[in-house]
C-alpha cells in the first residue's frame, strides 16, 4: 500500500509527536509506514521534534565493584524506573558509560569492548577492536590509561567516539608525558588518528568532563606549565581548542551544560555559605554568571556535584548532589528551591539524560 503524497505532510504532523514504541510498533502497519519510519531525514526530524527526555541510570554493586542494574527514569513518574540491559549485559564483568548523545548511548568494558546503543529501539552498533601500541620511545616503565567521549559532529551528520591514550611513568603518575588521539566514525564504522595532535607535552586530563555541547567536547586539564585550561576538540574539524576559565580554575569543579550551553560550576567567594556559583559560555571565552546555588546541608557536608539535566530555558536543574551518598535534587533557580527525589534506587553510580531517539534502527538487537 503507497501513501497518498498529499497525506505525507499531515501524517509526518502527527508521527513526530509520538513517542519511539509507538513509532517501531507502527513499522508493522505496511511496507510504506516502514519506509518511512526508516527514512534518514524522518528519524532527524522527529529527533529535533522530539521532547521525550528520561535519565539513565547506571547503579552500583559496592561489594564486588560491578554494575549491578540500568534503569530508565521518566522524568515526569520517577515512581516507575524501568530495568534496561545494555548489549553483552553481564553482572560480574566492569562496565561504564562513556556519555549520551541524541538517545545515543556509548559504553565500554576494562578489556575494551566499546558498543553505541539505543536503549529506546533496543539496538546497538559493536566498534571495532583498537589494540593498543606503545608509543615509540618511551622507557619501559611508562604505563597507561584510557580516556574515552562521544559526541556529534553537525558538519558531517556523524556520531563519533574519541580514545585518547595517557602514558606516564609509573613511578609519577602526576603528568603523562605522551598521548595517542584516535577517533571513530560511526558512518564509516573504522577508527582513524586524529587530525590535531594533543597540544601539552606534560598534562593530565581531569575528573572534569568530557562534556559535549555545540560540535565539541570540553575537559578540564592540569598542565605542567599553564596550569588548570579549559580543553575543547571540535569533532569537524578534529582540531583543538583553549580556553580561558571565568574563575580561579583551582576553584571550577564541574563542567555542565545549561540551556544549550557550556557551563562551569565553582564554589562562591563566600566560604561559609558555601554556595555553588554557574558561569556560562555566551561566545568564544566570553562568560557571564548564571547563578548562585546554595549548597543545601544534607546530613553530611557536601563532598561533590554535578547537574544532570536541565530544562530548555535552563531555569530548573537536576542535580546531584554527593554527601557520602549521591542524592537527586530537582532545583529551581529563579525561585531558589529544591525537592529531592528518586530516592528508592539506591547506589547511583552514573546518572545522565537519555533522549527518545529512532537512531540505530539498522543496528544488531540486544537479547
Amino acid at each position: 500500500m503507497s501513501i497518498p503524497e498529499d497525506l505525507i505532510p499531515e501524517i509526518l504532523s502527527h508521527l513526530f509527536r509520538l513517542p519511539v514504541k509507538s513509532l517501531v510498533r507502527l513499522q508493522c502497519v505496511s511496507n510504506s509506514w516502514f519506509a518511512l519510519i526508516n527514512e534518514p531525514r524522518f528519524i532527524k526530524m522527529h529527533l529535533e521534534s522530539n521532547s521525550e527526555r528520561t535519565l539513565l541510570v547506571q547503579t552500583w554493586n559496592c561489594k564486588a565493584d560491578r554494575p549491578l542494574n540500568y534503569y530508565l527514569v521518566d522524568l515526569s513518574d520517577e515512581s516507575r524506573p524501568v530495568k534496561i540491559f545494555p548489549p553483552f549485559y553481564n553482572p560480574d564483568r566492569f562496565s561504564e558509560i562513556v556519555g549520551c548523545c541524541d538517545g545515543l548511548v556509548c559504553t565500554r568494558t576494562y578489556d575494551d569492548e566499546t558498543v553505541i546503543w539505543n536503549p529506546s529501539v533496543r539496538k546497538y552498533k559493536k566498534l571495532p577492536s583498537l589494540p593498543t601500541v606503545r608509543a615509540p620511545g618511551l622507557p619501559p616503565n611508562f604505563e597507561y590509561g584510557f580516556n574515552f567521549a562521544f559526541g556529534y559532529d553537525p558538519v558531517k551528520d556523524d556520531y563519533k567516539v574519541l580514545r585518547i591514550v595517557e602514558y606516564f611513568e609509573s613511578s609519577d603518575e602526576e603528568f603523562a608525558g605522551a598521548f595517542e588521539v584516535k577517533v571513530y566514525s560511526l558512518k564509516a564504522h573504522c577508527w582513524t588518528s586524529a587530525q590535531d595532535k594533543w597540544p601539552y607535552s606534560e598534562s593530565r586530563i581531569s575528573s572534569a568532563g568530557p562534556v559535549f555541547v555545540n560540535g565539541a567536547l570540553h575537559w578540564l586539564v592540569k598542565t605542567a606549565t599553564r596550569g588548570i585550561t579549559l580543553l575543547a576538540f571540535h569533532l569537524a574539524t578534529e582540531k583543538f581548542q583553549e580556553h580561558r576559565l571565568p574563575v580561579e580554575p583551582q576553584s571550577v569543579k564541574t563542567l555542565e551544560v545549561l540551556g544549550g550551553s557550556l557551563c562551569v560550576s565553582a564554589y562562591g567567594p563566600d566560604a561559609d555559605a558555601q554556595s555553588i556559583e554557574f558561569w556560562m559560555m555566551k561566545e568564544r571565552s566570553c562568560w557571564s554568571r548564571l547563578c548562585t546555588v546554595p549548597t543545601f546541608h544534607y546530613e553530611k557536608p557536601l563532598k561533590a556535584w554535578r547537574v544532570v539535566f536541565s530544562t530548555t530555558d535552563g531555569q530548573k536543574v537536576v542535580m546531584e548532589m554527593d554527601y557520602g551518598c549521591k542524592n537527586l535534587f530537582w532545583y529551581d533557580i529563579k525561585n531558589n528551591t529544591r525537592n529531592i527525589f528518586l530516592t528508592h534506587i539506591r547506589n547511583k553510580r552514573w546518572i545522565g539524560t537519555c533522549v527518545g531517539s529512532l537512531l540505530l534502527l539498522h543496528g544488531d538487537s540486544v537479547i
